[in-house]
């Protein structure tokens, strides 16, 4: 189920992503091919209205009858003899001036005509056509000025477009990605709820364990223990001895049990970190083998906000966990330091370090790599960890070991 939402999840990014980019690239080849066409109606329409003053002109020399031609896209046209002289213009007044502006060179005309674009007086952004109208006797050059604006409009249109694409884009991610969040926050709460749920079942099945289990297990440990005194065969008292034994280690799993399953407020009072390690590295000290050397680096003065009981609990998980991760021996690295209003203290081995597989679910409880582990104590030093306002994380160095960090509120913090 698991895996099929993450099949699900990764199909709608991609293809979130694919359509995304299918719409981008529709909108920027709009956009870029509607320059082109603008600019190719403006010619098409540049060209027909030549043909047609190149008719009229071939009809009247004098070119009167060019003043019969009105077309709202016309800005102004003019025709310029060889020496520059606008012989021809539709503004009487500028008739027989020199095109100070404009360059007469037929031969320059590869195409048959030139294009270019001008700004007008008016500031607005026009299209020249520049056309050679070629006679018996002479070469005139026609100067046709058109309106670029409805042309432009379709590049205008086009932009647009692309723009409300690209917007519409940008809120449809960023609307996903806000959805995407409530999902991730709703799952987490789920998740939290079902965590909830569990410690309340854990609770109920713990109360009835110390009501059912503690008491006979109290009561087979006790007899085993008359039983072993009062037996003189010495392989039955190794027998009397594993009763105990085992009975001990139901004990401590119904206590582990109890442990994670209780919710109870802890007491928070300032506790020097240096103080809590030594203790717990004294009490573990029996654990040690020669094998095993301690290294620590801790600031004297550095203080948390904690339980002390539970604080000693969880570096003793962790100092122990340190050194069944080393049975050949090896060092175990200690340190505890400010971590702005966090305290750090960082618990490492040089043992053989945890599977990537195994280090999300390290701090589940029952789950365990040691053949006869409860698979609790680092759910617990978790649970104790986040009850004081902090939180344990665990990481792993390929061929130098494993890393616990637990960071705890510092004593000295300003909220």
């Amino acid at each position: 189920m698991i895996l099929h939402y993450r099949i699900i999840k990764h199909l709608l990014w991609i293809s979130g992503l694919v359509i995304s980019f299918m719409l981008g690239y529709f909108a920027v080849r709009n956009y870029l091919f509607a320059v082109p066409v603008a600019e190719g109606n403006l010619r098409g329409m540049a060209l027909a209205l030549s043909s047609s003053i190149e008719s009229l002109a071939r009809k009247d020399s004098s070119l009167d009858i060019l003043h019969e031609l009105r077309s709202s896209d016309i800005a102004f046209f003019s025709v310029i003899n060889s020496t520059g002289i606008q012989i021809f213009h539709s503004n009487h007044e500028l008739e027989g001036s020199i095109a100070e502006d404009f360059d007469f060179n037929p031969d320059s005309y590869t195409n048959g005509y030139s294009e270019a674009r001008l700004v007008l007086g008016t500031g607005e952004d026009a299209f020249e056509f520049a056309y050679p109208l070629h006679f018996p006797d002479r070469t005139l050059m026609l100067r046709l000025v058109l309106h670029a604006y409805r042309a432009d409009a379709i590049v205008k249109r086009a932009q647009m477009g692309m723009m409300a694409i690209f917007s519409l884009m940008a809120a449809a991610w960023i609307m996903g990605i806000f959805i995407y969040r409530l999902a991730i926050n709703a799952e987490n709460h789920r998740k939290e709820m079902d965590k909830q749920e569990n410690l309340a079942r854990l609770g109920t099945m713990g109360a009835v364990l110390a009501h059912e289990v503690r008491n006979p297990l109290a009561g087979i440990k006790g007899y085993a223990q008359l039983l072993g005194e009062g037996l003189a065969d010495e392989n039955k008292k190794e027998y009397a001895a594993l009763i105990v034994t085992e009975t001990l280690r139901l004990e401590n799993l119904v206590n582990d049990l109890l442990a994670y399953a209780k919710k109870e407020r802890p007491e928070s009072l300032p506790v020097k970190a240096a103080n809590i390690i030594n203790q717990a590295l004294n009490i573990a000290e029996g654990s040690l083998t020669k094998k095993i050397s301690i290294k620590t680096d801790l600031e004297p003065e550095v203080a948390v906000m904690g339980d002390e009981d539970r604080l000693l609990q969880i570096l003793l998980n962790l100092i122990r966990n340190a050194i069944q991760a080393m049975p050949d021996g090896g060092l175990i690295n200690i340190s505890a330091k400010k971590a702005g209003r966090f305290v750090s203290i960082e618990i490492s081995d040089t043992g053989k370090g945890i599977n990537p597989n195994d280090i999300v679910q390290i701090f589940e409880p029952f789950y365990t790599t040691k053949a006869r582990g409860s698979g609790f104590g680092l759910a617990i030093s978790r649970k104790y960890a986040e009850e004081m306002g902090g939180w344990l994380t665990a990481s792993d160095t390929p061929g130098k070991g494993a890393t616990f960090r637990l960071i705890i509120p510092s004593a000295g913090r300003k909220d």
